[in-house]
């Protein structure tokens, strides 16, 4: 506290740099002592007033609109894509080095990282100021760890710019620190002065500590002071039966061992409170400020007593007698009754055991070590110079050192009571996280914020979503800033991420995060997203992010319908009943339908799922694949664009399998509209017989007329159902090449590359599918020509079967061959009878 002046910023840059401001909150205006201070912090730009706006710095200064539940979300994206652009430009002009820890920053790389880490800074202080924020249908949430997390950008901000100022990148070794003699021994703030610069990185980085955790504790410093000059005292006699001060001079209540009034001794206790808080947060000045506002101009003499002593020869300045007034503080800390007081004076001087007992949290103790730490590094500093003849201070010890003894004295308090809840276990892996940063633990840090998420290799987590976002661009930051952060802990946390984003339903950030995984994992990572989308708009808007986020949509698609897709079975005992597996799988296909420049390989997909629903039966599907999910009109777009280039055989023969199964599928539908037509005879008319009744008889005969005309009328429908049905039965079955058979391959196709579709398992399945399809439909024709009479008709088709062009029979089993021959033979029998051989 003594040196404020002396210490260099925690942000220093070289010389021809314009050195960052590294206090977090503004101090220029005068606080007020009435209420709890409520500070502005200088960094926050305008726009962090907005209650529903969040934008990080950039070119344009837009806004984007957010809601409270996903606050957190776009604006560290939005700054994490820029940057992420950024690097990328950086990296294609530079040359690539084989150590990341060996590029040596440039201005402009080391002002982006910085101005990256700031608009991450911004956005938490942005959400902490709001209060606590509402969830979507959930409890408020509490604004505490977004002060944590902003904090710790602040201490991000603070190591990075120290490590490019001293040349150091964060995670290296501190160098060995040089401790140069003072040219003037007599000049107490140059001994101090020559201390900060000698390149001790131990006490550069205590310095940092405490001067970043005075900064972060001025938001929650919490007092209320009113007047302090013992008016009470002074107007009211001594009470009996209580030993009051009878004088009023500062050292009356230890000389006299007196008290003061109660309401005097309320507000002195009140007021030693307001004021460690405001010696805690490293505002000396304020301190001073309240002593004489508060009526006690002497207590801010003796908090001015360390200031160090300078002359020039013609001008003095600071305190030539510091070591007797460390004396006096020294007592003061020993008799004094009032443990604030002793906190304050016990500050000021290093007394470690002073300033303990009225810590109530980590960062309070914490900052009691550090803070005695650079006090007792400045009393050795004088003492060696032979300054201040006093015994020599017995140090804390390395930074390290430091951390474990306030987590010591931390722990030994934490399970009392504090007038504060006990820190969650987000808390305390902030505080780890802070003592991992600041000792330069980076290598190990991804390893263990993995262990800490309980992350696993597929992207499964079990801590925070707000944790793990915040883990995750630390460690991009870390490793744009040149720190080894292995690839395989920062691809866990994007996977992590994109799950947690998954949730959250934000396509456009899961696409953006998942293009930053290794380009093997951008399919798998973004198709899990995906798989839970189902409406055909919010499919295109998926995929039209994905290709704007440079990943590739042809293998996306592909991956997802490979999801769905199974083995060919013969399932012909199988209920054909659509199960939800089955309709996933027929709408998978949409993905691949959704881009006009995959029509063949849409049609190529949809081929093969028709194959499998149509050996399992179940006809419906085929039906949604051909109708609704496949584009109306595919068959004719691809023949259009054939133009003077020969198609290939791979294409001419999606066609004609796509073609031939719609044909299958349309004798399957004239089939059942047959026997709904033909179960849909008119029934005879029900008239009651009543004898002699000539009503009755004339209205029987309108009847049976109307009912004959009705049966004529089904007789026609039901005649023209059959010859369109028995037409397209023996279409199918003619069909020129064989129904479901390939083309062959001729000299002008040999050229063409092989598919993944035109394998031997298609060739199988085709075979399979006409040896349960053909002889069906065969059978299928025998009872509609047997119902129909049409004996001639299928007598035709038994033709088509004995014809070795058509190879039908091959299709047909020993057994079915049989009974086909013996339909054959009943049908021309009948066709012999008389009259059904007449045209």
């Amino acid at each position: 506290m003594s040196v404020d002046t002396l210490r260099p910023s925690v942000l220093a840059t070289p010389a021809s740099q314009a050195a960052p401001s590294f206090s977090f909150f503004s101090t220029s205006a005068s606080p007020s002592y009435s209420t709890v201070p409520s500070p502005t912090p200088s960094y926050a730009p305008s726009h962090l007033s907005q209650a529903h706006s969040i934008a990080p710095h950039t070119d344009s200064q837009q806004s984007v609109q957010v809601t409270e539940d996903d606050a957190a979300l776009v604006p560290f994206a939005m700054a994490y894509a820029r940057r992420e652009a950024e690097m990328t430009q950086t990296a294609e002009e530079s040359t690539p080095q084989e150590d990341a820890m060996d590029l040596d920053w440039s201005e402009d790389s080391y002002r982006s990282t910085l101005s990256l880490v700031r608009t991450y800074m911004d956005l938490a202080h942005n959400l902490a100021m709001r209060g606590d924020i509402p969830s979507q249908g959930g409890p408020l949430a509490p604004k505490w760890p977004w002060r944590l997390e902003r904090n710790t950008w602040l201490l991000v901000r603070s190591l990075l710019a120290d490590r490019f100022a001293s040349k150091q990148l964060l995670g290296q070794p501190p160098a060995t620190p040089v401790r140069p003699a003072s040219e003037n021994p007599m000049a107490a703030r140059e001994v101090v002065s020559a201390l900060y610069a000698s390149g001790d990185v131990d006490l550069r980085t205590i310095q940092i500590m405490t001067r970043w955790l005075e900064s972060t504790h001025f938001e929650d410093a919490q007092y209320s002071v009113s007047d302090a000059s013992w008016l009470t005292t002074m107007h009211t006699k001594r009470a009996k039966g209580h030993r009051r001060v009878a004088a009023l001079d500062p050292d009356a209540p230890l000389r006299e061992l007196g008290a003061l009034a109660l309401d005097d001794e309320e507000n002195e206790q009140r007021f030693l409170r307001g004021l460690y808080e405001l010696v805690r947060s490293g505002h000396l000045d304020q301190a001073q400020a309240l002593c004489r506002e508060c009526g006690q101009p002497w207590r801010a003499a003796s908090l001015s007593g360390g200031s160090l002593f300078e002359t020039n020869g013609e001008e003095s300045r600071g305190n030539p007698r510091r070591a007797l007034w460390k004396d006096a503080c020294e007592a003061l800390v020993r008799e004094s009754r009032y443990a604030h007081e002793r906190a304050v004076y016990g500050a000021l001087i290093g007394a470690l055991d002073a300033v303990l007992p009225v810590c109530a949290s980590y960062d309070d103790h914490l900052w009691a070590h550090m803070h005695t730490a650079l006090c007792l590094r400045e009393d050795e500093a004088l003492s060696q110079a032979g300054l201040e003849h006093r015994a020599p201070p017995t140090q804390l010890g390395n930074c390290a050192e430091i951390f474990e003894a306030a987590q010591r004295s931390f722990g030994a308090v934490d399970t009392q009571p504090k007038g504060r809840p006990q820190k969650s276990t987000t808390a305390r892996m902030f505080h780890e996280l802070h003592r991992r940063l600041v000792l330069g633990h980076v290598g190990p840090l991804s390893a263990w914020l993995v262990e800490q998420c309980k992350i696993t290799e597929d992207g499964h987590y079990q801590c925070d979503i707000a944790f793990l976002r915040f883990a995750l661009h630390l460690l991009a930051v870390l490793k744009q800033a040149g720190a080894p952060i292995p690839e395989g802990p920062l691809a866990c946390f994007l996977r992590a991420y994109t799950r947690a984003l998954s949730v959250k339903r934000q396509p456009a950030l899961i696409a953006l995060y998942t293009s930053r995984l290794p380009r093997e994992l951008h399919v798998p990572t973004y198709g899990e997203f995906l798989m839970s989308i189902h409406e055909r708009e919010e499919r295109r808007a998926c995929l039209a992010m994905a290709a704007e986020a440079e990943i590739d949509t042809v293998e996306l698609a592909e991956w997802l319908i490979a999801q769905y897709e199974g083995p060919l079975e013969d399932t012909s005992d199988l209920v054909p009943v659509l199960s939800p597996k089955d309709e996933e799988r027929v709408w998978a296909l949409e993905w691949v339908c959704l881009d006009p420049s995959l029509r063949l390989s849409a049609l190529l997909h949809a081929n093969a799922a028709a194959r499998a629903f149509t050996a399992a039966r179940k006809l419906e599907a085929v039906r949604r694949i051909y109708d609704e999910v496949l584009p109306q009109g595919i068959v004719s777009d691809l023949r259009s664009a054939w133009g003077e280039q020969p198609p290939s055989l791979v294409e001419r023969n999606a066609i004609k399998e796509c073609l031939a199964l719609r044909a299958h599928l349309h004798c399957h539908d004239l089939y059942a509209a047959w026997g709904d037509h033909r179960n849909a005879r008119p029934a005879a008319p029900e008239v009651p017989v009543m004898a002699g009744s000539l009503s009755q008889d004339l209205m029987r005969e309108q009847l049976n007329r109307e009912h004959t005309l009705a049966v004529q009328h089904w007789e026609d429908q039901l005649r023209m159902a059959t010859g369109t049905l028995v037409g397209a039965l023996l279409e199918l079955l003619q069909a020129e090449g064989g129904w479901l058979v390939d083309l062959e391959r001729s000299e002008e196709d040999s050229a063409d590359p092989p598919h993944h579709d035109h394998t031997d398992a298609r060739t199988q399945q085709l075979e399979l599918l006409r040896r349960l399809c053909l002889p069906a439909l065969l059978f299928l024709l025998h009872r509609v020509c047997s119902e129909t009479q049409m004996y001639l008709e299928f007598l035709r088709c038994a033709t088509l079967v004995a014809d070795a062009s058509t190879a039908l029979h091959a299709v047909l089993g020993k057994e079915e061959l049989r009974q086909f021959l013996a339909l054959a033979a009943d049908c021309a029998l009948h066709a012999m009878e008389p009259g059904e051989l007449l045209p």
